[in-house]
């Protein structure tokens, strides 16, 4: 059996990364006042200078892919595979979940999607469907054994998002019992543990000691073996991200940067960034190899 791997544009993955021959990525959309839609394209982005508007006070919204969409993803991706395992953006971030369970309860997509249940977000999503290619490769076929592993994946991961504005997160209403206990905290920043029941890591007025408290609940957690991965978008202040780093390198932590999903500040405030820890054991090797 061929199977293919959907994910969304949520997950950052760029078409062929890590040398990937079998995950495909559906975008996301990006509304701004309610009436300017955009698919999260890296051509859109560009096209539009999405990364510029991200910083405007304009009203911003996410949307999912429509069940239209949806389904012509997987009508052209089943052309390709005799099986699709569809990776989506989780529950609490969007209902693409469960759109994507709806459609693929009837015919002609029932017996050949399997929608991976599951509460991570952003590149873990990314690294989840790099190891599905793996067992794939490796000739797993068994659908049961790849729900397993995201579960697995999921209680040793741990995804830290500081968002540069509350006030615009509690506006999108995700995680509103941390947020708007949090709103009257106004010159401080937060780091948030981001699950399924969101929950708060630590409060600082410095991004530095925001980071030390961060990695502390990571080390707490997983000792020395994980994998740590720092999230941010290029047009993020240069104080910020050099604050975060200074502070990883001055105590000899280990890291590999990579892109954030315009999804995440779009909702979060411009200047918001991510850490996300995973037990090395349960990386894929492409991902482990990279420098």
């Amino acid at each position: 059996m061929k199977i293919g791997i959907l994910l969304d544009s949520s997950s950052a993955y760029v078409n062929g990364e890590f040398n990937s021959k079998l995950i495909d990525v559906l975008p996301l959309h990006l509304i701004v006042n309610d009436e300017s839609d955009f698919l999260e394209t890296d051509e859109s982005i560009k096209n539009n200078n999405l990364s510029e508007e991200v910083k405007s006070d304009k009203r911003k919204s996410t949307s999912q892919a429509s069940p239209g969409e949806l389904m012509i993803k997987y009508d052209e991706m089943l052309k390709k595979y005799d099986h699709i395992i569809h990776i989506s953006i989780p529950e609490n971030l969007s209902s693409m979940m469960q759109t994507a369970f709806l459609v693929t309860s009837e015919s002609p997509y029932k017996g050949n999607v399997t929608v991976i249940k599951h509460s991570m977000a952003a590149n873990a999503l990314k690294y989840l469907a790099l190891k599905f290619e793996e067992m794939i490769n490796n000739g797993i076929t068994d659908l049961s054994l790849f729900q397993k592993e995201a579960e697995l994946m999921e209680n040793n991961a741990f995804l830290a998002l500081v968002p540069s504005n509350l006030q615009t997160l509690a506006r999108g209403g995700r995680a509103k019992m941390v947020i708007f206990k949090l709103l009257k905290i106004v010159k401080a920043k937060v780091s948030i543990q981001w699950g399924k029941k969101p929950k708060k890591i630590g409060i600082s007025r410095t991004y530095g000691s925001l980071i030390e408290k961060t990695i502390s609940a990571i080390t707490k957690e997983f000792k020395d073996e994980f994998k740590l991965f720092l999230l941010y978008r290029e047009e993020v202040s240069k104080k910020i991200t050099s604050t975060v780093i200074d502070y990883l390198k001055s105590n000899k932590i280990e890291y590999s940067k990579e892109n954030l999903s315009l999804v995440f500040p779009w909702h979060a405030g411009s200047d918001t960034i991510a850490l996300i820890a995973i037990k090395k054991d349960l990386l894929p090797k492409s991902v482990m190899d990279e420098k």
